[in-house]
C-alpha cells in the first residue's frame, strides 16, 4: 500500500543531529519558511523524495505512556566558572530537558552539557557515559539565528540531570535556562 509518491517534497531543516542519549544539535539559521497554501515550494530548497522499499516487519503500536512536561523548574543557582562556562544547579535530579533563552549574534554556539554529579565543581558523566559509543553524552548544541531573544528546547531527546554546564562560542548571552 503506497501512502506517498514523488509529489512529496523534503528539505534540510535546523535539526542537524539527534540521539536519545547524546542530545540534539539545532542550527536556528537553517529554519525553513512556512509554506503558504496554494503556492509552489522553492525547488532549490524543497527536493522531491526518493521512493524506496519499506524496512519490512510488522508495524505495531507502542503501549507506553508518552513523555511529557509536567512542570517547569527554574535553576536555583548560576555560577560562572574560570573558563567562562556557567554552571546551573536545578536543586534536584530530574529526567527532562532544559529550555534555553539566549540572545546574540548569528552563528554563536551554545553548548549545554547535562549531568547528575559534580567532581571538582564540574559535571562528571564518567559513571554513565559508557552507555553511548560517541562523544557528547547528554549534550545539546544550539546555533543562534541572531533574531533577538531566542527560545529553544530539544524535541527528540531527554536527559537525567541536576546540573547543566553552558558554554558559549561567539557573542551571545544566556538570558535564562529552565
Amino acid at each position: 500500500l503506497a501512502v506517498s509518491d514523488r509529489s512529496w517534497r523534503v528539505a534540510h531543516g535546523p535539526l542537524v543531529f539527534n540521539g536519545m542519549r547524546t542530545g540534539e544539535k539545532y542550527d536556528a539559521r537553517k529554519c525553513l519558511a512556512d509554506w503558504k497554501a496554494g503556492t509552489e515550494p522553492d525547488p532549490e530548497i524543497w527536493q522531491r523524495v526518493y521512493l524506496t522499499d519499506p524496512p519490512g516487519g510488522t508495524l505495531v503500536q507502542v503501549e507506553a505512556p508518552a513523555c511529557r512536561m509536567i512542570r517547569r523548574l527554574p535553576s536555583r543557582s548560576r555560577k560562572a566558572l574560570e573558563d567562562g562556562t556557567e554552571l546551573f544547579d536545578f536543586g534536584e535530579n530530574i529526567s527532562g530537558v532544559t529550555e534555553l533563552c539566549v540572545e546574540g549574534e548569528p552563528g554563536a554556539v551554545v553548548t549545554i552539557v547535562h549531568g547528575e554529579k559534580l567532581s571538582d565543581g564540574r559535571i562528571d558523566n564518567k559513571h554513565n557515559s559508557m552507555y553511548t559509543l560517541c562523544d557528547g553524552f547528554q549534550t545539546d548544541v544550539y546555533t543562534l539565528a541572531g533574531t533577538g531573544k531566542e527560545n529553544w528546547h530539544p524535541s527528540f531527546t531527554y536527559h537525567g540531570f541536576r546540573y547543566a554546564e553552558v558554554k558559549i562560542e561567539g557573542k551571545a548571552k544566556v538570558c535564562d535556562l529552565t
